[in-house]
This record gives C-alpha cells, sequence and structure tokens, in this order.
C-alpha cells in the first residue's frame, strides 16, 4: 500500500487551490495525507518519518468475536508436560508450537493439534542444556532458537531436539550485552533486548537495548532504541523506567512503545525510524488499589520490603497495555481501556493497526482469560492465553502469589490456544 490518500474528482478551481496548498506544505517540510476513510487516519510526512494520527479507538464500534478454541494443556501436575512458569511461545511453519518453560528449563513442543510431543533442552552446561532461558523463537531454516539470559547464548535446536549449534553474539567487550532479556527472528533479522550495566559511586547506572543483528551477515549490528536510568540506595524504583514494549513484525520492521502515551514507533531493520503511529486516548487514571497491586507487581520477590515505599508508580494506565503482531504483520494493541473492558466472558478489547499504522479494527475477544492473571501471546494466527501467568512469575521470583491475587493458593499454569479471528475491512 502507497501513503497517498485517494478522493473524489474536483473541478478546476479546487484543484487549483490544493495543488498550492499541497507546494507550500511541501516548502514547509511536512505533507499530509488523508484518507476517505475515516479509520484512515491522518497521515503527514515530517523529515522523512510517517506520523499516522488515529482517532479515539472509542469512536470505532468494538466487534465481538467469539475465539474458536482449539485446545488447552498444561494443567495437570501429574503429567510429564505440566508448567512451571511458561514465558515465552513459537510455532513453526509446520503449525507445531513450542513453549518455554524457564521454571522448568526446557522447552515444551506440542504438535498444531496440542499433542505433547517432548522436550527440548535441560538446565546445565553442556551441549544442548542452558541456564536461565528467557525467550523462544523459530529461525528461518526451522531451527528453534533458545536465548539464554547471562552469558548471553543463542542455542539452536533442531525440531525433535538435537543440538544445533548456536548463533555467535557480539561479546561485552565488542559491543554485546552481558545480559539479554528477549529475542526474536523474524526476515534474517535478530533483535535482541540486552543491557550493560555500569559501577557508580553509590550504586549502578543501566542502559537497555533494543538492537538488530543480521543473521545473513550483510548488516551490522544495529542499536534502535536504548534507554537508560541509575540504581541507587534509598533512590525510589521508577515504574516508568521499565516499560518499554515490543514487536518484531514478519517484514523484520520493529515495533517499539517506549513511554505510557497511546503511540508506538515503527523502525526500520537498518535502524532507521518509519513512522510514528498515534491514537486519540485520554490518560485513565488509576485507583490507589491498582497502584499498589502495579507497586505489588514489580516488587515481589525483594528481600528489602522497605522499599515498598520507595516504588514510583504511575498515576495513570499506560496507553498500550500490551503489544502484539500476527503473521499477516498487523499490530494487536490491548490498551489500559480495553484492559478494563474484560468480563467473566471477555479477554478485553483490541485495536488492531494494519502494518501502515492505521487503525482499521475494533476487537472484543471473547473467550475465557484475564489480563491482570493471564498473559497473552499472539504468535502467527494463533492467540495463547497463559493462564494464572502473574501468579506463577511472583512465585517463581519468591514472592506470595496467593496474597497477590487475594486467594488461599495459587492455580497451576495452563495454556488455552485459540485460532485468532479473521479480519476483513
Amino acid at each position: 500500500m502507497g501513503d497517498d490518500g485517494h478522493g473524489s474528482a474536483h473541478d478546476a478551481l479546487a484543484k487549483a487551490s490544493l495543488g498550492c496548498i499541497a507546494a507550500g506544505l511541501i516548502l514547509c517540510g511536512l505533507v499530509t495525507y488523508a484518507g476517505a476513510d475515516p479509520r484512515d487516519g491522518r497521515r503527514q510526512r515530517a523529515e522523512g518519518v510517517i506520523e499516522v494520527q488515529n482517532p479515539a479507538p472509542a469512536s470505532l464500534p468494538p466487534r465481538d468475536c467469539l475465539l474458536e478454541e482449539l485446545w488447552r494443556v498444561g494443567d495437570d501436575e501429574g503429567a510429564p508436560d505440566y508448567f512451571g512458569v511458561v514465558v515465552d511461545a513459537a510455532m513453526d511453519a509446520a503449525g507445531d508450537v513450542y513453549f518455554l518453560d524457564s521454571q522448568r528449563v526446557q522447552v515444551m513442543r506440542y504438535s498444531a493439534g496440542g499433542e505433547y510431543l517432548g522436550a527440548i533442552g535441560r538446565e546445565g552446561e553442556g551441549p544442548g542444556e542452558f541456564r536461565y532461558p528467557v525467550a523462544v523463537f523459530v529461525m528461518p531454516d526451522g531451527r528453534i532458537g533458545v536465548l539464554q539470559w547471562r552469558p548471553p547464548r543463542a542455542l539452536l535446536f533442531a525440531p525433535e531436539g538435537t543440538p544445533a549449534g548456536e548463533i555467535p553474539l557480539p561479546a561485552p567487550e565488542d559491543g554485546g550485552f552481558p545480559f539479554v532479556y528477549d529475542a526474536d527472528v523474524r526476515a534474517n533479522t535478530l533483535l535482541l533486548n540486552g543491557m550493560t550495566s555500569q559501577r557508580e559511586t553509590l550504586g549502578f547506572a543501566r542502559t537497555h537495548h533494543l538492537a538488530l543483528l543480521s543473521l545473513d551477515g550483510k548488516h551490522p549490528p544495529v542499536d534502535v532504541v536504548d534507554w537508560s536510568y541509575h540504581v541507587r540506595p534509598r533512590v525510589p524504583i521508577d515504574e516508568i523506567d521499565r516499560y518499554h514494549l515490543w514487536a518484531l513484525l514478519p517484514d523484520g520492521r520493529l515495533a517499539v512503545a517506549e513511554d505510557f502515551d497511546y503511540r508506538l514507533r515503527l523502525w526500520r531493520a537498518d535502524g532507521s525510524l518509519e513512522r510514528v503511529i498515534t491514537a486519540d486516548y485520554p490518560d485513565l487514571p488509576r485507583s490507589e488499589d491498582e497502584m499498589a497491586q502495579a507497586r505489588s507487581y514489580y516488587l515481589s520477590g525483594r528481600r528489602d520490603h522497605s522499599l515498598d515505599d520507595e516504588m514510583q508508580v504511575e498515576t495513570r494506565e499506560p496507553g498500550v497495555r500490551r503489544l502484539q503482531v500476527d503473521g499477516a504483520g498487523r499490530l494487536w494493541v490491548l490498551s489500559g481501556r480495553g484492559a478494563r473492558a474484560a468480563s467473566a466472558s471477555s479477554l478485553g478489547v483490541f485495536d488492531v493497526f494494519d502494518g501502515e499504522g492505521r487503525l482499521h479494527w475494533r476487537v472484543r475477544l471473547l473467550g475465557d482469560g484475564d489480563p491482570e492473571r493471564d498473559l497473552y501471546l499472539v504468535v502467527g494466527d494463533r492467540l495463547f492465553v497463559l493462564k494464572e501467568f502473574t501468579a506463577a512469575r511472583v512465585s517463581q521470583r519468591g514472592g506470595d502469589a496467593a496474597a497477590l491475587e487475594g486467594e488461599d493458593s495459587a492455580a497451576p499454569m495452563s495454556v488455552v490456544c485459540y485460532r485468532l479471528p479473521e479480519l476483513e475491512p
């Protein structure tokens, strides 16, 4: 699709007037495009960057879509495929699904129909072994990648679990990271979410990086986004320092939400900024209980509970609560309002953008899921709901998961696999 809007024909005078306006905008370095459909939003170009300004999501009535449940697994603690803490998922071209369990330190493979096919990897430092796994992904040639947190390693396996090499990562002294937290692969591009840390007199200066690495070696590593903060005794921990969401598109572009505003930046694979995507979205205030819950989650597992009063949380909900991309390159955004719209029969309301950043659909997904308790992962044309993820994660960190949920005991994790609804304009 191009970026030019197409309107109806005009008479000669109107054409002349529009031509003068366009010429003036070009001289100012800014060109505005408007589509006939209000869902196309307002697009303008400034210094080579396209800005897509969408109307308020609430201006589009949500479509109710009943999710098709394909299978659910993992809630039987006596089974060989019971879950500890599932943190990531990937799917290969055949439809097989790979769940990364950071507590059991292995990848669990399922067929497209939900049949358990066995585990990949195990804890250790030998061939086919890893420690502290944080991400799973599928390579263009079908091998399965597992990212290890520290020391950073990207191990590769055949789908049946045989060790199949590693992706060489830059060493810290060569511009690499001593810690890595997440990764994905699309279109011969590996994205790494890593961190560098420098000791200071009263603590540490930490810088997080989103870096793109070319798997075919055609381009040098590119730092796309980075953000820094200081860790010092008795200095409040700031929630906004921990907030960055990202999604790698099928063509290798990178979408990033960098603050609590409803705004996405879309970066090319070479690290240049392509467009900025916004929606008219007034801030949504948090209640005192919601602020306390956010503070409790971030501090879960910390030994020094005197820090509780020094956790600085935002007084508003993030505009972008969750950012995902499907196999067609559409961006699925769960906003703060969309999450609050969840109910006993609904996962919430999602704003769905096309690859050019135009808000074309608002979808209320009807099914089993709670954004406060569960983790949603869009993978290809599937939506995985990782049930009881929040409690499992808090428990893994050493916190009291049952107290966080307000219950006597926390339920075990399970996964529900849905088919994403087909969306037509």
